[in-house]
């Protein structure tokens, strides 16, 4: 990752209490609560007593006339969970190992990735907007080889690409996915074996929620995605402007240059 990136990790009740003291304490006992279920008061208390010794003690948290708060650098990172514009999500799969980051993005201002190792790890890495397309390009490329792509350019769809992407998908039953498309026989018979056998899968999907809107419309609002699928002999992008099941992208083979542009603009496009 690029090293102008803050990275902080919290325990479990490190990061329930840190949200309680910038005004998110719903979001804290979420998280408690998803490793205690129905953790009685006594408990609660007893574990956020114990996360304010342990913030106190490694510079997270500070007293100020009896009263606890996080420090001014745990508040910046902590920002855009209180603040932010739009959502990207960002998911990548090697092998049995899969990735899973929610980022909170602030238009002109910082974003805050969030993510959650072993399950009880909260990994938190906060930048500016100017570094979001880098920090999201940093963890794929080495996953992209280096040689020129063939600059096909196909159209493919949301429904169809969903069904290929399945862990269990084989070349047969990709190929057989794409059997109608069109394409010319060559491009069906690679893109089968590539999902066979992909070394990394990825996806990056942009949601123009914003922290201001109210829940019952965020499963309307904007979306767009990109997929990535790398084997050892090409590595290819499907672009989506549009998040529904029917949509229609475009799929390419790409190199490092181009997932970068793709995801350049798709960062780039106004938030609602």
């Amino acid at each position: 990752m690029d090293t102008k990136i803050t990275h902080v990790a919290l325990g479990m009740e490190e990061m329930a209490l840190s949200l309680s003291l910038v005004g998110k304490a719903d979001i804290g006992k979420e998280i408690i609560n998803g490793i205690y279920p129905n953790v009685s008061a006594e408990r609660m208390d007893g574990l956020l007593t114990s996360a304010s010794h342990s913030l106190l003690a490694r510079g997270l948290a500070e007293v100020e006339n009896g009263q606890a708060r996080v420090t001014a650098e745990m508040a910046h990172i902590l920002d855009p969970f209180v603040n932010y514009q739009f959502l990207v999500t960002l998911s990548l799969g090697v092998g049995k190992e899969q990735i899973n980051a929610l980022i909170r993005c602030q238009e002109n201002g910082s974003f805050t990735s969030h993510f959650v190792r072993s399950g009880l790890v909260h990994v938190l890495e906060n930048g500016t907007q100017d570094e979001l397309v880098q920090f999201l390009f940093s963890p794929l490329q080495s996953f992209i080889l280096p040689n020129p792509a063939d600059p096909v350019s196909l159209p493919i769809n949301m429904s169809s690409i969903g069904k290929a992407l399945e862990a269990t998908a084989k070349k047969e039953a990709v190929m057989d996915l794409f059997a109608s498309s069109g394409w010319e026989e060559k491009y069906i018979r690679e893109l089968g074996a590539d999902f066979e056998q992909s070394t990394a899968r990825a996806s990056i999907v942009r949601a123009d929620i914003n922290s201001q809107m109210d829940a019952s419309i965020k499963t309307s609002v904007k979306t767009a995605s990109i997929l990535l699928v790398c084997s050892q002999a090409r590595s290819w992008i499907m672009v989506f402007a549009d998040g529904s099941e029917t949509a229609t992208g475009v799929l390419q083979r790409t190199t490092g240059e181009g997932l970068l542009a793709a995801i350049k603009k798709m960062i780039a496009a106004p938030a609602v």
